[in-house]
């Protein structure tokens, strides 16, 4: 039971984080979309938790926002 808590809740981290920096940097779901090459009800589903990327795609987006994994990772809103 606690496993699948912080698997549920780490999905929900990896996407507020998501959504934090592609409102820093001024970009909307579609543009965002676009860029990764994936559709905006990806991205929206990425960003609440109903799914999360895969790691390959996780990469691909910390080198568009120019940070390492570990970054995105540590980027974590807090609760």
């Amino acid at each position: 039971l606690f496993r699948s808590y912080t698997v549920i809740m780490d999905m929900v981290d990896i996407g507020k984080t998501l959504k934090t920096l592609r409102l820093e940097e001024h970009l909307s779901q579609a543009r965002l979309a676009a860029i990764l090459h994936v559709s905006p009800s990806t991205v929206s589903h990425w960003e609440s938790g109903k799914t999360i990327p895969k790691i390959a795609k996780i990469a691909y987006i910390c080198r568009i926002f120019g940070m390492s994994l570990s970054d995105y990772f540590r980027e974590f809103p807090d609760g």
